[in-house]
């Protein structure tokens, strides 16, 4: 029997007011509260507000009163290409790459009216965050997510469970298919507008569609077979989207002269009807209505390559549109190089004089994210090579305020939060948009209670600290969060600089690749040369999802740079080759720039394993099996120059874990969780802080950095009396060597200064959860002398818990 987590916590409660008010009627109320906690839980699906009154207004839903398109992604390296049509009733998401999910939650764009995703062109770019969306809006009880696009991008999320144990699946995923037709709902409708890359077999640039779903060739002789969609490799989908219109106002002055009284034939005429008058008049809708609105059109377009220019200029329903005045604005997501062709400038003119364009592509500001720039810039002022100043920092140009530099005189560079509104009236609205203001970040930090003498103490005590030691290990954190990405923390990922010329990753969660850019800004394709393997601890999605985008992204460098790309190694469980192959056979061919090992065949495979170490200078690589899900590692590195370093993956305190990584240098270890948080670290095979840090003192390790937080803990965890002089925790973008990990403690006081208002409310929140804890276990203490005070009877028995009564999914059962 499966039950509600709320309503098994009422249940308890009552237990526990029971047991303390009339204990000698009670004297089970352990083993009940125990049969409590163990029954099996299920999610609690609460239909959304907009939900039931969608169901409740059936056909009455209006029109929407409000449309904005809002760039999500601007398209600048390392961040996504994506836009929503936010409306009044629903929103509709274009692509979703690598962090997109990201970006949306960090300003504050609400995901729950979001059930329509339009994919552009099957590549990873444009659906590399489409399951790591999908799983936020299944957790948040989206009742379905429609996809929308070519055949095939929606396989990544219906696929990914049979590459992973014990995952959560997306309920309610259904893939529209281009051959069912326009799309339409309440707000807006959706045309289809599919374009065929001319170098595919058998192509052409136009195609009319069959009654059937099939789509044959224009001009074509009718006796030879239509292709189906389904057979056509590279398609690449525009999407025209027609605002419903709003009906029309009455013109009262019009009423007054025609006579017309108030009452239900007012009504009458708003819902188009004609009247009779009581002098016998007939009065037609159009006599008394305002006129209709103008069409209100907006285009979204990817040409993804050379082979689409000409089926996308050619279109004869693009050409249709560019011979009316009805499209407000277009969204380009075509590449840099497409869009400057001569082909596509004259193509892009042909459109009306008036019509808006928006530009997302590699050659916007990949400035997505304020919260992290904020965050670094403050820890900054504890240490400058510690926490270094991102490069967009130094950049000579303010990102978010230039526009294109395009001919036509309606072009705007797509940043992050513009807005183009179409209701209630059209403008293009750049208040949102934000600059880096480094200034304005350190004047917060500075102005916060203390910080000026913390960080006056932290820089006196750093002038007596000796930093001498090797360059190598470098260790950069460019993911320090759990589960999903949040605005200060991206989930896992570490970079290990092992030499000058050699650096291997542990963990490559979503956006894994924005993160690298971010940090070293011009100097990434140096850096994605260095790296020679990639360690995967286990299959969960924010441990792995990224790894294409390294690929992809390491591949594309070695040929700009004329360079054949070597091989890189993958040291990941064996569901990794499952996900790899299907990866390699609809999206994006490249097994061959990979060698595969899997971490449970590792002694089988110790030739290839030999020789990784060897590139790697290694003396030992041992992979350890911890305790979180099935096929979960860990790993420790012994490097030749003598130094060791452990990462622990996700885990609980695992044994196996300390005898691996005795004596080392630095353990790495999660710390998802807070110490209040126990139980529910030891149901979901995660540490605490403790817990982690005691690890530590078992392995006899000589530092320890915790990483893996709970977005709860958003920008430091809470410091316990455990926290001594060998322990530090990480954050996104800090970067140390052996030499520096002495020096972390000491910014311990300054960071609770800085970040002190997030800091006082996990205090205040921690302090609670204790202070219930202490009366919980008051009222078993007295339950149980109750029990021993008073004999039992036969006639005294623990009351029944009833299973509660079937209603609809959202109710709650009452006590």
């Amino acid at each position: 029997m499966l039950f509600k987590s709320h309503s098994l916590f009422s249940i308890r409660q009552v237990l526990l007011r029971f047991s303390s008010s009339r204990p000698s009627e009670f004297s089970d109320v352990n083993k009940w509260i125990s049969k409590v906690d163990n029954m099996p839980r299920i999610k609690v699906e609460r239909k959304l507000r907009h939900v039931k009154y969608r169901e409740r207004m059936g056909d009455k839903l209006k029109a929407p009163s409000f449309v904005n398109v809002v760039v999500i992604g601007s398209g600048g390296r390392g961040s996504p290409r994506s836009v929503i049509i936010d409306t009044s009733i629903s929103k509709y998401l274009f692509n979703c790459g690598e962090g997109t999910q990201r970006i949306a939650n960090e300003h504050k764009v609400k995901l729950a009216k979001l059930e329509n995703i339009f994919i552009t062109y099957k590549s990873w770019d444009n659906i590399g965050g489409l399951l790591g969306m999908s799983l936020t809006l299944d957790g948040i009880n989206v009742p379905k997510i429609n996809i929308h696009g070519a055949p095939g991008v929606e396989n990544i999320t219906k696929s990914y469970k049979n590459f992973t144990a014990a995952y959560t699946t997306i309920a309610q995923l259904e893939k529209r298919e281009l051959s069912e037709g326009d799309f339409s709902d309440s707000a807006i409708k959706v045309e289809y507008i599919p374009l065929y890359n001319r170098d595919t077999p058998g192509d052409a640039t136009s195609r009319d569609h069959t009654k059937d779903g099939e789509e044959a060739v224009a001009d074509e002789p009718e006796t030879k077979r239509p292709r189906l969609l389904k057979d056509v490799d590279d398609i690449a989908v525009a999407y025209l989207c027609q605002l419903h219109p709003r009906k029309r106002k009455i013109n009262l002055e019009k009423c007054v002269d025609l006579g017309i009284k108030t009452g239900p034939c007012l009504g009458q005429l708003v819902e188009g009807h004609s009247v009779t008058l009581d002098d016998g008049r007939v009065v037609h809708p159009d006599q008394v209505l305002n006129p209709e609105e103008k069409k209100q059109q907006i285009l979204i377009v990817e040409c993804p390559h050379a082979g689409f220019l000409t089926p996308l200029t050619s279109c004869s329903r693009l050409q249709e549109l560019q011979s009316s005045d009805s499209v407000e604005v277009i969204v380009h997501m075509s590449p840099a190089d497409i869009i400057q062709t001569e082909h596509y400038q004259q193509w892009m003119h042909r459109f009306g004089s008036t019509t808006q364009h928006i530009i997302i592509n590699s050659t916007n500001s990949d400035v997505s994210h304020l919260e992290l720039y904020s965050i670094q810039a403050k820890l900054n002022l504890l240490h400058p090579t510690i926490f270094p100043l991102l490069p967009q920092f130094m950049a000579p140009t303010q990102p978010g305020v230039d526009d294109a530099s395009d001919s036509h005189p309606l072009t705007v560079r797509g940043h992050t939060c513009l807005k183009y509104q179409l209701r209630p009236k059209n403008e293009l609205c750049r208040d949102q948009c934000f600059q880096l203001d480094r200034e304005q970040f350190v004047k917060e930090a500075m102005d916060m209670p203390n910080v000026p003498q913390l960080i006056e103490d932290v820089n006196s005590r750093l002038k007596q600290q000796s930093t001498d030691g090797s360059k190598y290990p470098e260790v950069v954190f460019l993911g320090t969060g759990s589960a999903i990405p949040s605005k200060p923390r991206n989930v896992s990922c570490i970079l290990i600089h092992l030499s000058e010329e050699t650096a291997v990753v542990l963990d490559c969660g979503e956006g894994s690749a924005g993160q690298l850019y971010r940090h070293y800004g011009d100097l990434t394709d140096d850096v994605l040369c260095k790296i020679k393997a990639v360690f995967i601890s286990h299959m969960h999605a924010d441990h792995h999802l990224g790894l294409f985008s390294i690929l992809s992204e390491r591949r594309k460098v070695y040929k700009k740079r004329g360079q054949t790309s070597p091989n890189l190694t993958v040291l990941a469980p064996r569901y990794m080759r499952r996900w790899l192959e299907f990866y390699s056979n609809n999206v994006e061919a490249f097994t061959d720039h990979l060698t595969l090992i899997p971490l449970q065949e590792s002694n089988q495979q110790w030739q290839k394993l030999n020789a990784v170490k060897t590139e790697l200078q290694l003396s030992e690589f041992i992979p350890v099996e911890v305790d979180h899900c099935p096929n979960a590692f860990g790993v420790a590195l012994v490097h030749k120059d003598g130094w060791k370093i452990v990462y622990s993956g996700d885990t609980m305190p695992c044994g196996r874990l300390v005898t691996a990584g005795q004596g080392c240098d630095l353990l790495i270890h999660e710390a998802t969780m807070d110490d209040d948080l126990e139980e529910e670290a030891k149901h979901k095979c995660h540490s605490t802080t403790s817990q982690a840090i005691g690890i530590g003192h078992q392995m006899e390790a000589k530092f320890t950095l915790l990483t893996h937080f709970s977005q709860r803990y958003a920008k430091l965890p809470l410091v316990s009396g455990k926290f001594t002089d060998k322990v530090g925790f990480a954050f996104d973008n800090m970067r140390v060597t052996l030499s520096d990990l002495p020096l972390l403690p000491l910014f311990t006081e300054a960071m609770k200064a800085i970040f002190a208002d997030h800091y006082n409310d996990m205090e205040e929140k921690s302090r609670k959860k204790m202070r219930k804890k202490i009366l919980i276990k008051d009222l078993m203490a007295n339950a149980s002398t109750s029990e021993a005070e008073e004999p039992k009877t036969d006639d005294k028995k623990a009351p029944e818990i009833s299973e509660p009564a079937e209603e609809e999914s959202h109710s709650v059962v009452q006590t």
